[in-house]
């Protein structure tokens, strides 16, 4: 009878606590995925880039019911810095809420809070898993059923295996995040659309976050098939489309295909009747930027159009077509659609200087140049480990030998020990010594203007050094308005230590400085930085030139090309001069100097071209002599300089990465921020104008800054380079 009702208690017992524990507000009523899902069961996130966090707030029981409240979000950046940034919730239940984070380390842990009004509604830690290098390249195919072989294309490039692109497959676009954040981790997209449901997923929304993405940077491959009259039947796909759609064609040959591709494997085609063949989209009306690159007789198999600062790619047949599928060169054919060549020369080991100080991506390099300060005393590693073992020596074997010999071996040891001390307090404080008493910064910026549709992008980079512990406002200040701004840390790519995809443990030392930064999209507040410290900060703008002076109008001049060579003008409508400016198009590039404010630069065959690498790679003249003794000078490119603290010279390469040599010339990889390099805009029949502001700009209508408590600060010693590229299309004669 006592077991009975020992076991009846315990049993009511349990009941209770399942009840109780049932109850705790928030505790089964929250769903949290990160990243982009994919087909595979993996979310794809990176550290050091935007990840989109989403947050499904669900319903108790069946009654309607709101929620009010705030969502918390905490996260640590690449120093371990914990960075908080908050959202105000008012919607019916069920909701979902997309937060963007950007995680610093691959082992990081972010901290999620959720309030109820004033009550804490749910609170969860989690360190999210299975991430993405931060120098790797993502491809993404979105729709169909398998990945277009593009998995085999990227098998086939002689690449390493931990720089080659990771391929990933997303089922439809309605599983793609809603915040274009998110989208900062992929480099290119494959659009499937052989189904119907391939087509309906895509929304208006959806579109326009494409179309976004893709005017910001990214590589858009679109596949048009059999549903490519259903697309042009509905209004959000028209300006995704090159021209006007007429109707599907069946390919009479399969030898553009094998031709674009540069393959002697033929196409399989499955039958001899039409409806075996693959049917290939017409169009007509074609825009005029629009390139063909691969056709058979008159019709575009291939066509490409930059759109701002990306391109988009038309495949005008289905790529999951099932003769693509089974030819045995469909990877080298996706490869030339996503324009991966072979680059084996490319990727050959560089024991060089940088590679030892840890950094293997351009950024890295970029970082440690923005952290030297003219007049600020710097101890090395090396130097602090000599130190550090001669203080070792003097307190260890040298009392040790001292207190063995000699008459007074006792004061001598006790004097070589305050010695010692001495001397390293007064090494200490030497080091310490430094003449700036008020912060410093060392920063670069680059604003890129498409002169025909007036956007513009605005990249910056900062490193803040303080001589003192304190809290600091930091922003961006702009002047007018900015639709779209982002104040983030700058990370460091890499395993090594102090990289982002480090291994290490995460030790936040902090202390009550934790937890108080705030980041609201353009600011950083208030952040805290220890003394002599310094902190790696990036900022992007996106506008549009009648945003910044409507008033204005903006004239960079006319282009026209005929046999290869660019006739018209060039125009400086801003108010500042443009030093060291050069001309690139095509494979030329023509050094015009400088441009005054408002003066026009006449462009044609008169002027002096050179090949666009040889004013963009730093050379130097041997002289020769011949059997006749005639003296000739040959001009020698100059191995890159990768210990070179130099803004101008590390930015100009990392934004004309690929014309320069790519990995071949610099020995770095450029896949932390690859969107930056002008190469692919350049090859694709852009013409750029770039130069150097020297002067600061009165009314800086065009160049934004970063700002310390509201204040630009301003050091004649410190590093400030303002480079600007422009844009131009050179329309045919």
């Amino acid at each position: 009878m006592l077991g009975h009702r020992i076991l009846s208690g315990l049993m009511a017992w349990m009941m209770a606590v399942g009840m109780l524990w049932g109850s705790i507000p928030g505790e089964r009523q929250v769903e949290i995925a990160w990243g982009i899902p994919t087909a595979e069961g993996v979310s794809l996130w990176k550290p050091g880039t935007t990840t989109s966090l989403r947050i499904r707030i669900l319903r108790e029981g069946e009654s309607a019911e709101r929620f009010t409240g705030k969502i918390r979000l905490t996260a640590p950046d690449s120093d371990g810095m914990p960075i908080v940034s908050e959202k105000t919730v008012d919607a019916d239940l069920p909701c979902e809420v997309e937060m963007p984070v950007r995680l610093g380390l691959s082992t990081a842990e972010f901290s999620l809070e959720i309030f109820r009004g004033e009550s804490l509604f749910f609170q969860q830690k989690e360190t999210l898993k299975n991430p993405v290098d931060a120098a790797k390249k993502v491809v993404l195919v979105v729709g169909g059923e398998s990945m277009a072989g593009v998995e085999r294309a990227v098998e086939q490039l002689h690449i390493p295996g931990k720089m080659r692109p990771l391929v990933a497959h997303v089922p439809t676009a309605a599983d793609l995040p809603k915040s274009p954040y998110s989208w900062e981790i992929v480099e290119s997209i494959i659009v499937l659309t052989r189904r119907e449901a391939d087509v309906e997923a895509w929304d208006a929304e959806s579109l326009g976050r494409l179309r976004q993405w893709v005017r910001q940077g990214g590589f858009l491959v679109l596949s048009l098939g059999n549903q490519t009259a259903k697309m042009a039947a509905l209004e959000p796909w028209k300006p995704f489309f090159p021209g006007v759609y007429q109707k599907l064609l069946p390919l009479p040959q399969t030898t553009a295909l094998e031709q674009f591709a540069q393959s002697t494997v033929p196409v399989p085609l499955w039958g001899v009747t039409e409806e075996y063949r693959i049917p290939v989209a017409q169009f007509s009306d074609l825009a005029k930027d629009v390139r063909i690159l691969a056709s058979q007789f008159d019709l575009p198999i291939v066509m490409q159009r930059v759109w701002d600062f990306g391109r988009v790619t038309w495949a005008t047949m289905d790529l999951e077509h099932e003769s693509l599928r089974r030819w045995g060169d469909v990877g080298r054919w996706t490869a030339k659609l996503l324009e991966y060549t072979d680059r084996s020369a490319d990727y050959e080991e560089r024991h060089v200087a940088g590679m030892h100080r840890g950094y293997h991506d351009m950024s890295g390099q970029l970082r440690s140049a923005l952290d030297q300060f003219e007049g600020l005393r710097v101890v090395s590693f090396w130097n602090l480990t000599i130190l550090f073992l001669i203080y070792l020596f003097l307190i260890g074997p040298g009392c040790y030998y001292a207190s063995r010999r000699g008459k007074y071996r006792e004061m001598v040891s006790w004097g070589i020990f305050l010695a010692t001390v001495a001397g390293g307090t007064w090494l200490v404080v030497w080091l310490s010594q430094t003449d700036s008493s008020k912060p410093r910064w060392n920063r670069v910026s680059v604003t890129d203007v498409m002169a025909d549709s007036g956007y513009v992008r605005q990249t910056l980079w900062g490193n803040l050094w303080t001589p003192v512990t304190g809290r600091f406002h930091l922003g961006v200040t702009p002047s007018h308005d900015y639709p779209q701004t982002r104040l983030e840390w700058f990370g460091l790519p890499g395993s090594f230590l102090g990289g982002m995809n480090s291994t290490l443990p995460v030790t936040s030392a902090w202390g009550e400085l934790a937890n108080s930064c705030r980041w609201e999209g353009n600011r950083l507040e208030p952040l805290p930085l220890v003394s002599r410290s310094t902190k790696s900060l990036t900022a992007t703008h996106w506008t549009e030139l009648s945003r910044i002076a409507p008033e204005k109008t903006w004239n960079f001049g006319h282009l026209q090309e005929r046999n290869a060579v660019p006739y018209g003008e060039i125009h400086n409508p801003m108010d500042v001069p443009l030093e060291h400016c050069l001309l690139l198009y095509g494979g030329w590039a023509y050094d015009l100097q400088t441009l005054q404010p408002g003066e026009t630069r006449k462009i044609d065959d008169a002027l002096r071209r050179y090949d666009v690498i040889s004013v963009l790679v730093e050379a130097q003249y041997i002289e020769e002599k011949s059997f006749k003794d005639e003296i000739h000078y040959r001009r020698v490119h100059l191995p890159y300089d990768q210990t070179a603290t130099d803004l101008e010279y590390i930015v100009k390469t990392l934004l004309f990465y690929h014309s320069t040599g790519g990995r071949s010339y610099t020995g770095l990889e450029n896949q932390y921020q690859p969107t930056l390099d002008g190469t692919p805009l350049l090859a694709s029949g852009e013409a750029i104008l770039f130069g150097r502001v020297l002067e600061k700009p009165e009314n800086p209508r065009l160049f934004a800054d970063f700002t310390l408590d509201d204040q630009i600060p301003d050091d004649p010693r410190d590093q400030n380079v303002r480079l600007i590229r422009i844009f131009l299309k050179a329309k045919l004669f």
